[in-house]
């Protein structure tokens, strides 16, 4: 049977969303985020998209005639896959991730482009069916059903498309993409020809493919079977700034986004509405800051132990083609001061949920402060329980091991093996103090809890002062 369509506005579809009839799982926290977007249609534009205005403000794109192929239902299960990239700060995560590139190859940035793309619809659907929002038979019924392929012509992506997980974030999609090409692009092009959206003949012609195939395939991918993500104004306003500029904007866009998204919550709770289901533990994690400034407490305690590393620059020539004649001397390399950071977290029984959870926020905004950041997290009680390393890209972990004692050795002796800037060590501060001479081997930072107290004043172990504590307030 054919889905009924409509000619509804967009603004009528807000209005459908936040009435009692908007459906019995949509929660009016939606709408109130769509509401406070700038709204821009694009005719021929073909999709929908967030993206940020040249003022820094969240940006919904759309094209109008989009919502007379898709039914009600569709159409709001568009929009509302349009709000989980912005409680997932996909905007500010996909401009310091293009930053990456910025240097790089027009090919190389049609490559990373397309798998960013790709993997933050991966992460946003997986993560709209474990939320209940719906199925993932529904993102492959949207638009009309072409009668020759079988295909719907507005159908979205989903993991299981290229025998990937379901459930896992934007940065583990893009790491798994990026690490295993290959592999990948063979997966899509079985499952476009299976599809019908690729002809026999077409794509990759060998085992190993070009790069040009690798990225005419990825691309492909994402016109026929992800067309709910478009970041070409994203891109195209990234081309335009410089790395600093590039930095300030994605700073800009995670407040905009906080600043929807808290008063988002603030309305649906004053109407008495449900925040969605599954997603609230996301929204938290979202509205929480980092307490302490990191990016300045770095430059003031770190800057005589800073690693570097190189990089190209248009703002610094290369030396040996200074004296060369008809020889453009641009771009050069330049010295970039990065960190790296071990971040130990205190995961024994008196530390409480909020604490960790304090710890976790204090670690995002870490991740934030730099470009290049590197950091190794140790989970510990009275012995390591998990290591792992983490960019300014990576969610860290959620679910942290240990709840047992406490012991601050194990950390420090793991600490002389590392090499590390400095290390900070997340803490109520009941713990045995180890000598002051392993303590001394990097430089040490407390983050104390808020009801915790300064290792050496619990009264355990050698009690010898060292290090910089920073007691948090909340």
């Amino acid at each position: 049977m054919q889905k009924k369509k409509h000619t509804a506005s967009l603004e009528a579809l807000l209005t459908y969303l936040l009435s009692a009839h908007g459906g019995s799982k949509t929660s009016p926290f939606f709408p109130h985020v769509l509401r406070a977007l700038v709204k821009r249609p694009v005719p021929n534009m073909g999709t929908f998209g967030v993206s940020i205005t040249p003022e820094g403000k969240l940006l919904l794109m759309y094209d109008p005639k989009i919502l007379e192929r898709l039914s009600v239902r569709h159409a709001i299960l568009v929009l509302i896959h349009e709000v989980y990239h912005i409680v997932l700060h996909h905007i500010p995560r996909g401009l310091r991730l293009l930053d990456q590139v910025a240097s790089s190859t027009e090919l190389e940035k049609r490559k990373f482009f397309a798998i960013s793309n790709i993997a933050a619809d991966y992460a946003v659907n997986s993560l709209m069916v474990q939320c209940g929002e719906c199925i993932p038979s529904d993102f492959k019924l949207m638009g009309e059903k072409d009668p020759k392929t079988g295909k719907y012509d507005f159908a979205g992506c989903y993991p299981t498309d290229s025998q990937l997980p379901e459930r896992k974030t934007y940065e583990w999609y893009f790491n798994a993409l990026m690490s295993d090409l290959d592999n990948f692009v063979q997966q899509l092009v079985a499952f476009m020809k299976a599809a019908g959206t690729l002809g026999e003949g077409e794509g990759p012609k060998g085992k190993f493919p070009t790069d040009e195939e690798i990225v005419e395939a990825l691309e492909r991918y994402r016109e026929m079977h992800a067309p709910t993500n478009n970041d070409d104004e994203l891109k195209r306003q990234s081309d335009q700034m410089n790395p600093d500029q590039r930095q300030a904007a994605a700073g800009k866009a995670e407040r905009e986004s906080r600043q929807a998204v808290r008063k988002a919550k603030e309305e649906t709770q004053k109407s008495r509405g449900s925040l969605p289901a599954g997603l609230e533990e996301y929204i938290s994690n979202m509205l929480e800051e980092a307490e302490i400034p990191w990016q300045q407490f770095f430059k003031t305690w770190l800057q005589n132990t800073l690693r570097h590393r190189r990089k190209r620059s248009m703002c610094k020539p290369r030396r040996r083609l200074l004296d060369m004649e008809d020889i453009c001397e641009f771009p050069g390399r330049m010295r970039e001061k990065i960190y790296t950071i071990i971040f130990a977290i205190d995961t024994s029984g008196s530390m409480s949920n909020s604490d960790i959870a304090d710890a976790l926020s204090e670690l995002r905004g870490m991740q934030a402060a730099a470009p290049g950041i590197q950091i190794t997290v140790i989970e510990c009680d009275a012995q390591i329980g998990r290591e792992y390393t983490i960019d300014e890209f990576t969610e860290p972990q959620r679910n942290v091991t240990g709840r047992g004692g406490t012991r601050f050795e194990p950390v420090f002796e793991r600490a002389a093996q590392l090499k590390a800037d400095a290390l900070i060590y997340a803490t109520d501060g009941y713990g045995s103090l180890p000598s002051i001479e392993l303590m001394r081997v990097r430089p040490l930072c407390w983050l104390v809890t808020h009801n915790g107290v300064a290792p050496w004043e619990a009264g355990y172990g050698s009690g010898a002062q060292y290090g910089h504590v920073i007691r948090l307030k909340r």
